[in-house]
């Protein structure tokens, strides 16, 4: 692997950089097969022959590809285990929030990135495509959060925001849960 892919992927793990960046990690086969179907902006992806020859029908040609071997992508990434894949992924543009006819899922301050990615992993089966997180949640991006969805980010939009002000302007009916 590419020394500076390799430097900059470890600083990947970080949500500061993340941020600065404005890009984040997709690891392991099933997240990153995903990922290639959608529009996603893809910057790079490390693979090994063994996922190159099951899933090059999906690559694109607007984006850095190198094929590794599995020790490279245990190296840099954040799983213990991977012989398959890693993409360095764009982070889409931030929207507004805007509050439709349709169910959201709000959270405040989730601190644990597999309880949320596991939470949006159950909004995806349900069909949820808006989760709204409170400024103190965890990051949608860091790496476990990803992980744990287990591809599921690719679906649901999040939105950060103060809650309070966000129901304050609402007249729909609110449903809390602890």
């Amino acid at each position: 692997m590419i020394k500076s892919w390799e430097k900059r992927i470890k600083l990947l793990h970080q949500k500061k950089y993340r941020q600065e960046e404005e890009l984040f990690l997709v690891e392991g086969e099933k997240s990153v097969v995903e990922l290639l179907q959608t529009d996603f902006q893809i910057v790079a992806l490390f693979a090994t022959e063994k996922f190159d020859r099951k899933n090059n029908h999906f690559y694109r040609k607007d984006f850095f590809y190198e094929i590794v071997k599995a020790n490279d992508l245990e190296k840099t990434g954040t799983l213990q285990s991977n012989d398959s894949a890693l993409a360095v992924v764009q982070m889409p543009k931030n929207q507004d929030f805007i509050l439709e006819n349709e169910l959201v899922l709000a959270l405040d301050n989730i601190n644990d990135p597999g309880n949320l990615g596991t939470i949006i992993r159950i909004a995806d089966w349900y069909g949820i495509h808006k989760i709204l997180c409170s400024l103190q949640t965890v990051d949608w991006y860091n790496p476990k959060v990803i992980t744990a969805s287990k591809g599921s980010f690719l679906r649901i939009k999040p939105y950060y925001s103060d809650l309070a002000k966000i129901f304050s302007k609402t007249s729909c009916q609110i449903y809390g849960a602890f």
